[in-house]
């Protein structure tokens, strides 16, 4: 089932999109040239051939993609796009072959297993460019035959072939702790009857979803092929999170039924370079056929849409009520002890998961419609930024005093920037299925983290931290340039993805909330659109120069009593 990666590579990596993705999607700044355009596509496809997707035993994730993509949608020039990326990858893995092919007999086989994710890049390249972007994900992330269903094909009897040696990773010092100490799982041990692709899209990080995300938006084939074999590669830590109930909605994949909707001037597809890239056999008749996809975006459903969940007069609750139940739970508590990031998450998952889910599933969004869609963005973005923000403000003290910038709670705000990408085009009930899971998550990793306190009201009368009217009048302008070539990359993609949400929702006014009958959150009296300005700011702040110079993470200390 493999096909050849440097034959395909420019139908994997065509010239991105520069339009915006949808009404939510980050707009790109001018800047973008032939030449950075071209930069650009010589760093995407080196990395696709070149790295493998983790760096570390501990499957630390590759962000030279994510950087290279969120600079050219800054319009930096191609120079610097190819000068970050050799910085970026000093410290990555080479790429290697596989043990054995994936096929679709033995997919369920290796899942979770590093070894296996040039497999997998080969196999989901076959399939995305012979059945198209939308097929491929509704199939493997969303169906129900590879979440919850034992009958997905496995060869799990049949011997393993054998090993190939790897290549050894380039050798760089800072990293050389995170090895010690910590053994490889035996591939064994991480195989299931049930697949559970999308908690493997959810774990790790989110960053599957980012990565996936990052090719829908950008109209590259090539990423989405990436964070797909990624998605395989990683532990089903999620699967407590998603209850079976969410994928029993089978006859909704409107991906795979090919049917097409609102089909007015203004509705809503996927890029071109997605919508149409499909190979078929050369020695078929066959023409390649566009793929339909369910379009949503631009105005409310037609009355084909097959709708789910119909609650009409039932109550939607909302995103930050959850936040403070999570918050206020007195049985909902961090762990205690642990260092491993990997074992915190565990643990928290395996002691709070299912009460979590359950608080989650209160929140009832209407996936229905694209404005009930696009409020549900809305919800999650106001509670990735209060967690990440609010919180490392208030909990500042356990670090410098300023701000506390946890490193894996930012990726709840930088993740947010690309859930237009995916929910749009999906069938009501897969987005909500992602939503609903999306959210478990984020809980999981604010309990995880520590569960921080938020001081709303001390955050939002506290003074601004710029006040350079007359160097720079608006306030954003200061923060991107440091952030570009910062050593760490998601000092970027958080000022990016916090700098969009505050011109989408920056004008709301002091109160705002206690306007949405929905809220129920300690502190919505004093929430204003600065949020995300302020929060950035503090970002920056934290992980500029001090007297040790840049730092290279962002803080690991968490906030734990």
């Amino acid at each position: 089932m493999s096909t050849d990666h440097r034959a395909n590579l420019s139908l994997l990596f065509p010239p991105p999109s520069i339009a915006p993705f949808s009404q939510l999607s980050a707009v790109n700044w001018p800047g973008a040239t032939a030449e950075s355009t071209e930069a650009l596509l010589e760093v995407l496809k080196d990395n696709h051939e070149r790295w493998h997707v983790f760096f570390t035993k501990k499957k630390y994730h590759s962000h030279v993609a994510h950087r290279s993509l969120a600079m050219y949608a800054l319009g930096v020039e191609g120079s610097v796009i190819k000068n970050m990326y050799a910085n970026d990858s000093v410290y990555l893995k080479e790429a290697f072959d596989s043990p054995g092919e994936i096929t679709e007999h033995n997919f369920v086989d290796h899942l979770g297993d590093d070894r296996y994710y040039t497999g997998y890049l080969h196999f989901f390249t076959y399939y995305v460019l012979h059945k198209g972007v939308g097929i491929t994900l509704e199939e493997f992330i969303f169906s129900r035959k590879y979440n919850i269903s034992s009958d997905a094909p496995t060869l799990s009897n049949a011997p393993l072939p054998a090993s190939s040696k790897q290549k050894k990773a380039p050798a760089v010092e800072i990293l050389q702790h995170l090895e010690q100490e910590y053994e490889a799982r035996n591939s064994e041990e991480i195989k299931k009857e049930e697949p559970h692709m999308l908690s493997r899209f959810l774990s790790g990080l989110i960053h599957p979803f980012i990565h996936t995300a990052h090719g829908i938006e950008f109209g590259l084939p090539g990423l989405v092929v990436e964070g797909l074999a990624q998605a395989a590669v990683t532990e089903d830590q999620c699967t407590p999170l998603l209850p079976k109930l969410l994928f029993e909605s089978e006859s909704e994949s409107q991906f795979a039924s090919g049917l097409n909707i609102d089909t007015d001037k203004e509705s809503f597809t996927l890029h071109s370079s997605l919508n149409e890239v499909r190979l078929v056999d050369p020695t078929s008749n066959a023409k390649p056929v566009a793929m339909k996809v369910l379009s949503s975006d631009g105005r409310e459903p037609q009355n084909n849409e097959a709708k789910i969940n119909s609650t009409e007069g039932e109550k939607r609750g909302h995103a930050l009520t959850i936040l403070q139940r999570i918050l206020s739970s007195s049985t909902i508590v961090p762990p205690k002890g642990l260092k491993d990031e990997r074992e915190i998450f565990v643990w928290t998952i395996s002691n709070h998961g299912e009460a979590i889910a359950s608080i989650v599933s209160k929140w009832n969004p209407d996936t229905n419609t694209s404005s009930g869609t696009r409020k549900a963005i809305e919800e999650i973005v106001w509670v990735a930024c209060l967690v990440y923000g609010v919180g490392g403000w208030t909990g500042r003290d356990k670090v410098n005093g300023v701000f506390n910038a946890d490193f894996y709670l930012v990726h709840l705000v930088t993740s947010s920037l690309f859930l237009p990408a995916l929910l749009f085009p999906l069938p009501p009930s897969s987005r909500r299925a992602f939503l609903l899971g999306y959210l478990s998550t984020s809980m999981v990793w604010y309990t995880a983290r520590g569960k921080p306190n938020l001081d709303i009201h001390g955050f939002f009368s506290s003074s601004p931290l710029s006040s350079q009217e007359d160097e720079a009048p608006n306030r954003w302008i200061p923060l991107f340039t440091p952030s570009i070539t910062h050593s760490e990359e998601h000092v970027l993609k958080a000022v990016r993805a916090l700098a969009h949400w505050g011109g989408l929702y920056g004008t709301k006014p002091r109160g705002f909330l206690c306007e949405v009958e929905e809220v129920e959150f300690d502190g919505k009296e004093a929430v204003d659109g600065t949020l995300f300005v302020r929060v950035a700011e503090l970002t920056v702040m934290r992980m500029a120069r001090d007297g040790k110079g840049r730092r290279l993470f962002g803080d690991m200390l968490g906030f734990y009593e």
